[in-house]
């Protein structure tokens, strides 16, 4: 059984997409080809578009993806966003992948991603004299509601 969705997405929210629905992609064999003239790596909308085109072209070309073909941010209300994070005065440039929803008509962005204090300079801290330690590792998780002006 699947764990339960987050109670912050709206009613009606599927993890699947929509589209599936009526044109789900069927099962494929998971073989690699031993060669290819051209591997295009990504199933959305840019490596099927690019793989379309230099098929017509007369190439033959094979589509490489760890999901099904669709499965990501582009059959989703999704994506990423680039940037820079600021931890304790260390700037590190990040990808955040988002979700988005509907909620009360107004747009509900979550994301979260995992960082490692190290890497921004910061020692984990201990305690008992040094019998309990923390994970360097933290995950910041975020929501935010993007509403239309009220004037």
């Amino acid at each position: 059984m699947p764990p339960p969705l987050d109670p912050r997405l709206a009613p009606g929210f599927k993890a699947r997409p929509w589209w599936w629905e009526e044109a789900e992609p069927p099962d494929r064999d998971n073989v690699m080809p031993d060669r290819a003239a051209v591997a295009i790596v990504g199933g959305g909308y840019a490596g099927l578009s690019a793989a379309l085109t230099l098929r017509r072209l007369g190439h033959q070309v094979v589509v490489l993806d760890a999901e099904r073909i669709g499965w990501g941010a582009a059959s989703r209300n999704g994506g990423m966003v680039s940037g820079v994070l600021k931890v304790a005065g260390v700037e590190k440039e990040i990808v955040l992948p988002l979700i988005t929803t509907l909620r009360s008509g107004n747009m509900l962005v979550l994301g979260q991603i995992q960082i490692d204090m190290t890497d921004f300079g910061i020692t984990p801290p201990t305690a008992m004299m040094g019998m309990l330690k923390t994970d360097p590792k933290v995950t910041i998780k975020f929501e935010t509601t993007l509403a239309k002006p009220t004037t």
